[in-house]
């Protein structure tokens, strides 16, 4: 509980400092926006409930979300989905229930800072098998759900086929307009990408969600969630970290722990890109 509400103060921290909140009449936040009924984890347990987003315009999730430049309209994500596209849970556990995770991936190399297109993006999808008998459709029907990757074709050969690595999730992307890709100085990687944790990620647009969510949303849905069964269904949570009676005891273990260091890292890059977004640097030990 401690961990969500230390989150929150940090919400309104970054939401006060924020560039993207300077035309707003007010960065002050009244009421969490979000809900999530500890009653529903009783029947259809942790991984299935569903934290909802209930806007008020001046609640803290929302405010925080339109200072990262993600503000979310409504809906509800489940905690499953939730939990599947933080790297560090799905690298220990893999996702939940078939649900999509973050994808990490080198970009184009590149010699000189220059690209003409058309370019070939090699991406490993989910559930995909490439044969020659894939369709475009079918991997449209999964990148699509990667806003980085929405509007990118699968490349055609010309026997008609999906290029990519046969038997594998590896297929080539069609990138036609150079403006979808970002030069960072040794790869040309997708516009859309995002840093977490020193490293760039592709995330999914969660079922249930109209818009794509910035990781450190996805921490304070789960740890809302965490922090509520806590507070008002103790019974739920001890059973939940207790070894011998549940099988997600040392997921949720190692969710929690894992948030201790992950999300202050998370709050220090926003922090970080608001500086240089005002004309700062801050160095890595200020950041830390």
């Amino acid at each position: 509980m401690n961990l969500f509400y230390g989150l929150s103060q940090a919400g309104r921290a970054i939401a006060a400092g924020s560039h993207r909140l300077s035309g707003r009449a007010t960065w002050q936040a009244s009421g969490h926006g979000i809900k999530f009924s500890e009653g529903r984890v009783r029947s259809d347990g942790l991984w299935g409930s569903v934290s909802k987003v209930v806007p008020t315009n001046d609640d803290l999730f929302s405010v925080v979300g339109a200072a990262l430049g993600y503000p979310v309209g409504g809906g509800g994500a489940a905690v499953g989905a939730l939990v599947s596209q933080l790297p560090e849970f799905q690298y220990e556990f893999g996702v939940v229930g078939g649900e999509l995770p973050a994808l990490s991936l080198h970009g184009i190399s590149a010699q000189v800072p220059q690209l003409p297109p058309p370019a070939g993006l090699d991406v490993t999808l989910p559930g995909v098998t490439l044969t020659s008998e894939t369709t475009a459709d079918e991997i449209s029907r999964v990148s699509e759900r990667y806003p980085a990757l929405g509007g990118l074709p699968p490349w055609i050969g010309s026997d008609g086929t999906v290029l990519g690595s046969v038997g594998t999730g590896t297929v080539i992307l069609q990138v036609d307009d150079r403006e979808r890709l970002a030069f960072d100085g040794a790869w040309f990687k997708p516009v859309g990408m995002r840093r977490y944790r020193r490293h760039s990620f592709i995330f999914p647009r969660i079922a249930g969600l109209d818009e794509e969510l910035h990781p450190l949303q996805s921490w304070w849905l789960v740890l809302h969630a965490l922090s509520i069964l806590t507070r008002y269904a103790p019974d739920v949570r001890t059973q939940m970290l207790t070894i011998s009676e549940s099988r997600d005891a040392s997921r949720i273990e190692f969710l929690l722990d894992t948030a201790l260091s992950a999300v202050p890292e998370l709050i220090a890059e926003v922090i970080d890109e608001e500086l240089q977004q005002e004309g700062f640097e801050a160095s890595e030990s200020d950041a830390s």
